[in-house]
């Protein structure tokens, strides 16, 4: 009875907690829904905007869709393709010795060079802007972290080794006849993989200097260019070594460098033929072969004469290649071809096999094969994209189309080792949100914010006119085949089409929109940065950028060493690494060339003609440094430490467009001219920049502009004249030389500040407005770190 009534006293509180229990269960159930956005729920509130504004999913998956939709289908669909093939290609790239993920990252951040390269030509300030860039740009790029970075590389590369196979499989191994022959092989053999050789080159400008040059090691040569007197192969590499050792001291390198014909070939194509092929193949080290004179034919290099000593030992080996494959079989041939590219079986690592597979590898990275090979995989692997609009973004291929204009229905489907893959709205928005959402929110948060900021009581009716003025002239202009230079034309495309590719919208309404909401975001953003305080950046700004500003006319001369003898200088000081000799010799001949322009200036007016002659007198000169000998010249010692001479005529050069030890010396030497009123001037000062060693000489200069001519304490406009021209009053008229200046000087500071800093100031005012509240708490808080980058 006792417990009877206990029962009855304690089952109201049980069933009690079971209600509170099974509703929290309802509640906490329904919050995780809600936290995953879903397009079957279209209504559902992806984020709010202040108390009234509301984003909702459809709207955010559209937007989305419309602006990443293709380039995410894309890398989800190769990825499971490449992943799940026979072989995983995926893996495959990720455990390629060959390639360096370390290395293809360092060369996204540090502008296409390596980390070694950055930091031999970078200040460390200068390298620290560049980290701090690129993981503003992965963030804002939708990657969470630089692993979902390196995942896009590895993607790529695993595109290349799928080609290669391709290739491999398509055109060597095809049951039809394959398209690349032994006999193919053989000749692209000949004409690109010779064994590597030894040899001695020493480029020369001119005929004459590699003969006096012969001459000072006793070696005569006739007028046909041949050998007077008999000379036997150790005379020869003697004489050519210690040639090799004056004129190139300064690489400090052996005088027999290791050459393979693709090295040479990247020099010079045709060197490169006439070095490999003008030799005979059975020569050993002790000989030369017969028909190779002192230097070479005339050979045009880059755009230049050129004349080079050549010396060449160890044969080709070529005719090694030629016997091998000359007695090979079809069969044996075809038993070659069996063998996969990507897995060299060692019974067959053949010269031809090894052969073929570096001609498969230096196709199968050319974007064309690619591209033909991703389409047939994705066509293998049954695509059909259901949504019109996103095939019509993402291939002008023929998918099968199914049009459900992304409703929570399949987007697309593809067939996966026999099964059929298929993915839904909701799928596909998520992982859209994961990568793009918390970037793309800001934009699609103050677009929002500003219309309802700019339009809170209506669209003005000018506008609204103005807007669909606008997109009556685009309906119009395209049918009438006025984009027919972009592709697009009434015959092969749509109004719709049109608008799709060009603008990421489905129909006219949505045009006007987001027209609309482009105009709310510029006048807003214009608003925001129109106020007194940035008002007095940008004057500061002007000022700065007034005070900076020259315009000078320039000749020069510039001291450089080609030690990649591509007749260019090298790009950095720091990497040819110049001797402190090297360096002392270059301010030297720079004086001595001064010295000569100051003898010419005190007669006559310096034209380039003047330097031009010059530089010839040098190009021309002997190598002989001997006093009593005719043909001394004051050059030598400077061409045999390797420095050449070039003049250029710069033209009219003002700020921003030179190396900043140049600019520096320009601007020094404009400030000079103007004020002492000078129409020509010879520096004084020899400039180093990575490119070499220069000798300015300026013949001209133009005044800046003055924006009150006629009053010698004004030279900038007022504050009163900035507002005037930027509130565009007609009552009162700026003069011409006013408004010019602010054009010129004010307008474009304006834009720089505001085209530098827009994120921050979009960041900030979002940050400062009402709260934004996603629906997932995460994604949330995520933002919000998101605007503090």
């Amino acid at each position: 009875m006792d417990n009877m009534q206990s029962m009855k006293k304690v089952l109201p509180i049980f069933l009690s907690l079971i209600v509170i229990v099974a509703i929290a269960l309802i509640l906490t159930t329904g919050k995780k829904e809600n936290d995953v956005p879903q397009i079957s729920n279209p209504k559902g509130e992806f984020v709010k905007i202040d108390s009234s504004t509301f984003i909702e999913n459809n709207e955010y998956y559209f937007t989305l869709l419309d602006k990443y939709g293709t380039s995410q289908l894309e890398n989800d669909l190769l990825t499971d393709l490449l992943t799940n093939a026979s072989t995983n290609y995926i893996d495959l790239a990720k455990n390629d010795e060959d390639f360096n993920i370390d290395e293809e990252i360092e060369k996204m951040k540090y502008e296409s060079l390596t980390l070694a390269e950055a930091q031999k030509i970078h200040t460390a300030e200068e390298m620290a802007e560049f980290e701090t860039d690129f993981e503003k740009n992965l963030k804002n790029s939708g990657f969470h972290n630089l692993a979902e970075y390196e995942e896009i590389f590895y993607l790529n590369h695993a595109k290349e080794l799928y080609t290669r196979n391709f290739i491999y499989s398509e055109l060597v191994t095809s049951e039809d006849s394959p398209i690349i022959e032994l006999s193919d092989i053989a000749k692209f053999y000949e004409d690109t993989k010779y064994e590597t050789a030894n040899l001695i080159k020493i480029r020369f400008d001119n005929i004459k200097d590699a003969t006096v040059l012969l001459e000072s090691q006793n070696i005569e040569i006739d007028s046909s260019g041949d050998f007077v007197n008999e000379v036997n192969a150790a005379d020869i590499l003697t004489a050519y070594s210690n040639i090799y050792n004056n004129k190139y001291s300064y690489l400090n390198d052996t005088p027999l460098q290791e050459y393979s014909y693709d090295d040479l070939k990247e020099e010079s194509a045709q060197l490169a033929k006439y070095v490999f092929s003008s030799l005979a193949a059975e020569n050993d080290e002790s000989e030369i072969a017969s028909d190779l004179k002192p230097y070479s034919d005339l050979i045009s290099f880059d755009g230049n004469q050129t004349y080079y000593l050549i010396y060449k030992s160890d044969g080709d080996k070529i005719n090694d290649f030629k016997t091998f494959y000359s007695s090979l079989t079809d069969e044996e041939y075809n038993d070659i071809l069996t063998t996969s590219p990507l897995s060299p079986n060692s019974a067959n690592d053949t010269e031809v096999h090894r052969l073929l597979i570096d001609y498969i590898k230096s196709i199968s990275s050319n974007s064309t094969e690619i591209n033909d090979a991703m389409l047939d995989l994705k066509e293998k692997s049954e695509l059909t994209i259901y949504d019109s609009y996103l095939k019509f973004s993402y291939d002008k291929f023929g998918y099968e189309t199914a049009d459900n204009e992304g409703s929570s229905n399949i987007v697309y489907s593809y067939k996966l080792n026999d099964v059929t893959k298929e993915i839904n709205a909701d799928t596909f928005f998520n992982r859209l949100n994961y990568r793009y959402a918390v970037p793309y929110s800001k934009n699609l948060i103050f677009r929002d914010l500003s219309f309802n900021e700019i339009y809170s009581d209506g669209t003005p009716s000018e506008v609204e006119d103005e807007l669909t003025s606008q997109i009556t002239s685009y309906k119009l202009n395209f049918q009438s085949g006025q984009y027919a230079s972009f592709g697009f034309t009434p015959t092969n495309s749509t109004w719709k089409q049109f608008m799709v590719s060009n603008f990421k919208v489905r129909s006219e309404s949505e045009l006007y929109n987001s027209l609309l909401k482009s105009r709310a975001i510029e006048e807003h953003l214009e608003e925001l940065t129109t106020t007194p305080e940035l008002e007095t950046v940008y004057y500061s700004k002007m000022v700065e950028n007034y005070e900076k500003a020259f315009t000078i006319d320039l000749f020069h001369f510039l001291v450089y060493i080609d030690s990649d003898q591509d007749s260019k200088p090298d790009k950095s000081l720091n990497n040819v690494d110049w001797s402190d000799n090297q360096k002392n010799l270059a301010s030297e001949l720079l004086n001595l060339l001064r010295t000569k322009l100051n003898t010419i200036s005190t007669t006559e007016e310096i034209t380039f003609t003047a330097l031009d002659a010059i530089y010839s007198d040098y190009l021309e000169a002997s190598y002989i440094t001997d006093k009593n000998d005719p043909d001394y010249s004051e050059y030598a010692k400077y061409k045999l430490a390797g420095l050449l001479l070039k003049t250029e005529d710069l033209s009219t050069v003002t700020e921003g467009q030179m190396a900043d030890a140049f600019e520096e010396e320009s601007k020094t030497m404009y400030d000079k001219m103007i004020a002492e009123d000078f129409n020509k001037l010879i520096s004084p000062n020899n400039v180093e920049t990575e490119f070499g060693f220069h000798l300015i000489y300026s013949h001209g200069t133009s005044n800046k502009l003055d924006a009150y001519k006629d009053d010698s304490n004004l030279t900038y406009p007022t504050r009163d004249d900035i507002d005037i021209f930027v509130s565009g009053d007609t009552d009162e008229e700026l003069s011409t030389p006013i408004t010019l200046f602010i054009e010129t000087y004010y307008v474009p500071a304006k834009t720089e500040y505001i085209t530098e800093n827009q994120d921050d100031i979009i960041a900030e005012f979002i940050d400062n407005s009402n709260p934004v509240s996603f629906t997932n708490l995460s994604m949330e808080e995520e933002f919000y770190q998101f605007l503090k980058i």
